[in-house]
């Protein structure tokens, strides 16, 4: 019989931090805090020297006239390459309520650096404060703005990837389909799906014998999605939820970009993930899938030898757009 555990790496960097940690949370006012903290963690792991990159910070009116930013890192060497370059926009995790798009910079110097194209991280407004539409809505304005104004950046607007982490990975498939039905002049060239939170309906059963190693629990996906969604809605099959914040939901799939998708194993998303996967290529979308042995939710930390594989794939695939 197949024991379920951790890849030995990561159990030793992380086993004993998780097996301590906080499974008490009830409310999103506990979550937040516990959330912000282990997203925190994860972004300062990519701390990096900064030299050959430049930051800059991007003001945004999004849908509502409010400004947000837009954290730009961009190898300076793209400044004067022969041709515009493609790019990414990133979106961060912290489920619908925790993070920061500026912290997020530590993770775009790094997959900037590597991919040689310029990263621009969106600091999108966070629920239950700002409960959806707002998360979807301010990407989707950061995206379009980047894409107009891309002669600016020397950038191809037609070779813009998106890309998140959890539920910045939704946010990224729901950006995907409200480009699509808007029919707007810019839409995404590709989408980076990264252990992404797709569907507020996720359950699993009491005995599931996956449950003692998420990182990510159920009660936590609760708590956020009824933060985003209001408890009124999230996780009801026949509640009136946008599918552009949950985009599992979705009846049509099709015309959309193609998609990189990857989720480790023991990752509390990794079944709605499949089935994401396996119903855009039914679609007829590209899907290029990879879910990582016994390594659970935001199991990236850098530093990892399992974190340099996973990177070296996310940058290849890139370099293909």
């Amino acid at each position: 019989m197949s024991i379920l555990r951790y890849e030995p790496e990561f159990q030793e960097a992380f086993g004993s931090l998780i097996a301590t940690r906080n499974a008490n949370l009830t409310t999103v006012d506990e979550l937040k805090p516990f959330s912000h903290r282990n997203v925190e963690a994860f972004f300062l792991s990519y701390e990096s020297p900064t030299a050959g990159i430049e930051t800059v910070t991007i003001p945004v009116t999004s849908f509502d006239g409010a400004s947000i930013n837009v954290y730009q890192t961009v190898p300076t060497h793209t400044h004067n390459a022969a041709s515009p370059q493609s790019a990414v926009l990133y979106i961060h995790s912290g489920g619908h309520c925790a993070g920061s798009g500026k912290s997020a910079t530590h993770l775009t110097t790094r997959y900037a650096r590597a991919a040689g194209i310029p990263f621009f991280s969106v600091e999108y407004r966070l629920a239950p404060d700002y409960p959806a539409p707002y998360g979807v809505e301010d990407v989707l304005a950061a995206f379009m703005h980047v894409a107009e104004h891309a002669h600016d950046f020397n950038i191809n607007p037609h070779k813009i990837v998106v890309m998140g982490h959890s539920s910045g990975g939704g946010l990224a498939a729901g950006l995907c389909l409200l480009a699509r039905d808007r029919k707007l002049a810019f839409r995404p060239a590709k989408q980076f799906l990264l252990e992404p939170m797709l569907d507020d309906r996720t359950v699993i059963a009491p005995n599931d014998l996956m449950a003692k190693l998420f990182t990510w629990t159920p009660t936590m996906n609760k708590i956020a999605w009824e933060a985003v969604l209001g408890a009124d809605k999230a996780g009801k099959e026949d509640a009136d939820v946008s599918t552009y914040v949950s985009p599992a939901r979705a009846s049509d799939l099709s015309d959309l970009p193609p998609a990189y998708i990857d989720i480790g194993a023991l990752d509390l998303f990794v079944g709605e993930t499949l089935t994401y996967a396996q119903r855009l290529f039914r679609a007829g979308i590209e899907v290029e899938m990879h879910v990582w042995p016994a390594l659970p939710h935001m199991h990236d930390f850098y530093g990892l030898s399992t974190t340099t594989r996973t990177m070296g794939t996310r940058v290849s695939a890139l370099r293909k757009t």
